[in-house]
């Protein structure tokens, strides 16, 4: 399991490197592979990622609750 609050811009944790694992998994493109450190290619690669499942490619790390609300 992933802890979101550890998966943000700027970061370097075994979290980001099994989020950038999955974002290649599911064909979105980093370049420099699965470093561990979120930066302009993780970025790149989560908004398309958020684009593939229709929402608007704000790259931004949300946790949504059943309600919607986020958190």
């Amino acid at each position: 399991m992933v802890a979101l609050s550890n998966v943000r811009f700027g970061k370097r944790n075994d979290e980001v490197k099994a989020t950038q694992a999955a974002l290649i998994a599911v064909g979105t493109s980093i370049p420099a592979g699965t470093t561990g450190f979120f930066g302009e290619q993780t970025r790149t690669a989560y908004a398309e990622w958020q684009r593939m499942l229709g929402f608007t490619g704000s790259a931004r790390v949300v946790l949504h609750t059943e309600r919607g609300e986020s958190g």
